[in-house]
């Protein structure tokens, strides 16, 4: 364990501060879904749905092999990086541990990504994968230890502090870069999905280079996986049980896409793509909040002050949810014409973006469950609860998409969002004493309101007469305030 210094630590993140950042999350995020939306459109009009499908799926699986190899160490960036900032040879330490955490994303995904290169083979020749050359399906996996890598950096940047350096590389730079490229080589020749991923790759690492560079500069973190010893026992223990519960939650984002492009094909991929990129609109307040929220809650749990604790969480539950459900909203009763703009024939996914929005909807009104539990310390807890939700979620996605594939995909997304919400729900609130739904979060905020409002005092009764008067009782204190 790090020995503390006695220097006095960074002041904790206060609700504004959390509000304000989270602000900042959020216009980068409003910037990104720009260039993320006109990279997607113009893929989708470019290459039709199937090459659209191809694309789709190779990012999508790219990202979930990257969280499965990278075995929790993005996760425990934000959990061991800000108490880190504050130990004694804070630089040194955090060195380490952004060398061991590279060394086991990137490293781990390169083997997820050797290991899947078989298992796509096998897939292909057993009739699944409708549509998805060798080529495409090497060019694709060739993005899985990329993606791994420029993750990884990201989250070191993110709980370092320095949250515009953490997003805009790869929100939005990576996006605008290949769709500028993707631009110019239209007019040359007729743009493939093969070359659009090869594009993907050189741009990705070309960017992730630059991020890294940038946060040796701004912090002194040699964000490199050289083989710095010692590595402290808690960081690997801590990361394992941080596996479970990220491969659980970016299952039901991406395993999604990539399990319509396994059974129904290249073409149905690329439909249900472009409603799930639409239904990712309504993440975009939750995770701005998100990222700010989980160094922010490892801090005060660090510290012991859970009622500042559990103020951050419901408010970023309050300010998420109500501007997530009128989106929500206006998305469910445009979804065909919304859809119609990456062209023919994808207004024929409007049932599944609605059930899309539904799920997202769930997700929004739990709150934070499982950062709230994992920055608390309750790993281990949310660990076992993640494998049953993955359990639980997988059998709901593929009974789903064997029985009607990809509505029932969608469907099944809608199902496992409710139970892995539910369970993390039942968890925060006995683990942790709170609650972090939206029930719980408006009626926090309306509690001091209602503390707040003014009592008048009842007049002394008059004593009859020939009576004495009645003592007069002291008035008992509101709570929290000083006898």
């Amino acid at each position: 364990m790090s020995t503390v210094s006695h220097a006095p630590s960074p002041a904790p993140v206060s609700a504004l501060m959390l509000v304000s950042r989270a602000r900042l999350a959020l216009a980068i995020k409003l910037l990104a879904a720009g260039t993320g939306y006109g990279f997607a459109v113009a893929m989708a009009r470019l290459l039709g749905a199937q090459g659209f499908g191809i694309v789709g799926v190779s990012l999508a699986a790219a990202t979930f092999l990257s969280v499965l190899g990278a075995r929790g160490a993005q996760m425990a960036a934000l959990r061991f990086v800000p108490p880190l900032a504050g130990s004694r040879d804070a630089k040194a330490t955090l060195c380490r541990f952004s060398g061991w955490a590279l060394r086991r994303a990137t490293g781990g995904a390169a083997a997820v990504a050797i290991v899947a290169l078989p298992a796509a083979a096998v897939l292909a020749d057993a009739g699944w994968l409708d549509g998805f050359s060798p080529p495409a399906i090497l060019a694709g996996l060739l993005l899985v230890p990329l993606v791994g890598w420029s993750d990884m950096v990201a989250h070191l940047t993110r709980a370092s502090g320095h949250l515009a350096l953490s997003l805009l590389p790869k929100e939005v730079f990576w996006r605008a870069s290949v769709l500028l490229a993707a631009a110019l080589m239209t007019t040359v020749a007729p743009l493939t999905p093969v070359a659009v991923l090869l594009v993907l790759g050189l741009a990705l690492a070309a960017i992730c280079l630059a991020q890294t560079a940038l946060l040796y500069r701004a912090t002194g973190i040699a964000a490199a996986p050289f083989p710095v010893r010692p590595v402290d026992r808690d960081w690997p223990q801590a990361a394992r049980s941080f596996w479970v519960s990220s491969v659980s939650n970016i299952f039901l984002s991406y395993g999604d896409i990539a399990l319509v492009g396994i059974i129904a094909g290249a073409r149905s991929a690329g439909l249900y793509f472009a409603a799930n990129r639409l239904a990712m609109l309504l993440a975009f307040l939750l995770t701005s909040y998100n990222v700010v929220l989980g160094p922010a809650l490892a801090d005060l749990w660090q510290r012991g002050e859970a009622s500042r604790f559990a103020e951050l969480v419901h408010r970023a539950t309050l300010k998420a949810t109500l501007p997530t459900a009128v989106l929500g909203l206006g998305l469910f009763v445009g979804a065909p014409a919304i859809l119609g703009l990456f062209g023919d024939g994808f207004a024929q996914a409007a049932p599944v973006l609605r059930l899309l929005i539904l799920a997202r909807l769930v997700n929004a009104a739990a709150g934070p469950t499982d950062i709230a539990l994992n920055m608390a310390g309750e790993h281990r807890a949310a660990m076992r609860a993640s494998i049953v939700a993955l359990i639980l979620g997988a059998g709901c996605l593929v009974s789903g998409a064997l029985a009607m594939g990809a509505p029932g995909v969608a469907a099944g997304v809608l199902c496992a969002s409710l139970l892995r919400k539910g369970l993390f729900w039942d968890l925060a609130r006995r683990r942790l004493g709170t609650r972090c739904d939206i029930a719980a979060a408006v009626r926090a905020a309306a509690a001091p309101a209602a503390s707040a409002a003014p009592v008048t005092p009842a007049a002394p009764a008059v004593p009859a007469p020939g009576m004495p008067a009645a003592p007069v009782a002291a008035a008992a204190p509101a709570p929290g305030a000083e006898p």
